[in-house]
């Protein structure tokens, strides 16, 4: 009897672990060569479009595109995703420049992970939000913003937050400004779209739960990842990027966990006191 109880319970395990797998990962470390915008691109391996006009700016004597795949990426080796940015580059025309669409569906429980580094320097004014991704779901559109709270924004006046029929808060100000500070974090977005839920974890640690209220699956595309919807954004006046690397997408939270030798929320997020669970 005893055999047969541990038989089943290893059986469940095992098909618990059997269900989990990988959607689509990018180290972005394979790409050839140095990839960035420009016009007649394809997008890179795995990815279906850049979303781009396919333009470049010059300042301070240095171009850049808005989007490059270069070295270095984080850990100091291989390369990154970067989304460069400096004054009024780019506003108008190209504002959705420098971000990649991914195309999947069917899955109504997903996890969406990558690394992100914001330098301190990287400001932004002008009063509106930037977008970090769409999700376009059976159920509606879900946007993940870096939202201001006054008309003229930078670190410490600034959410994370999730749009369905309204927005609600992810991270406050302060739990922002700790992930702006110029090193690699770990960010995780686990979705549930039969509860309608968003979980957020930040270097592993559990931020947020949200009740946005959005069911059904995830249906076709993940828009302007990670910054788009920023024409009417001003930037710092120096050459700054968004960095993103280590990208997974997976079907459970733990393909997804962070591989960090050390976490970083003891050192980064000590002042957390407890986690906030917002229903609506």
């Amino acid at each position: 009897m005893l055999r047969t109880s541990i038989a089943i319970i290893l059986l469940f395990f095992a098909c618990v672990h059997a269900e989990a797998a990988i959607i689509f990962s990018d180290n972005f470390d394979s790409h050839s060569g140095d990839e960035c915008i420009v016009n007649g691109d394809t997008a890179p391996t795995g990815w279906d479009q850049w979303m781009t006009d396919g333009i470049s700016a010059s300042h301070d004597s240095v171009t850049h595109y808005s989007g490059e795949i270069t070295e270095t990426g984080r850990g100091g080796s291989g390369k990154s995703l970067k989304l460069w940015r400096h004054s009024d580059s780019w506003v108008g025309s190209a504002s959705y420049a420098g971000s990649l669409l991914y195309t999947a569906s069917g899955y109504a429980a997903f996890t969406i992970r990558f690394y992100a580094k914001m330098p301190t320097a990287l400001n932004m004014y002008g009063g509106i939000g930037t977008k970090m991704f769409r999700l376009n779901t059976s159920g509606g559109e879900i946007y993940i913003n870096i939202n201001p709270t006054g008309e003229e924004w930078h670190r410490g006046a600034s959410k994370l937050q999730i749009l369905t029929d309204t927005w609600r808060d992810i991270l406050s100000e302060s739990e922002m400004e700790a992930i702006w500070d110029g090193d690699w974090h770990c960010w995780q977005f686990v979705f549930d779209l039969t509860a309608g839920t968003l979980s957020f974890y930040a270097d592993g640690t559990l931020m947020e739960t949200v009740n946005h209220g959005t069911t059904g699956s995830w249906d076709s595309y993940m828009q302007h990842f990670p910054l788009g919807n920023a024409q009417c954004t001003y930037w710092q006046n120096s050459w700054q990027a968004f960095e993103v690397d280590d990208l997974i997408i997976a079907t459970t939270k733990g393909e997804t966990d962070p591989d960090d030798a050390e976490p970083t929320p003891a050192r980064k997020l000590n002042n957390v006191t407890g986690v906030r669970v917002t229903l609506h």
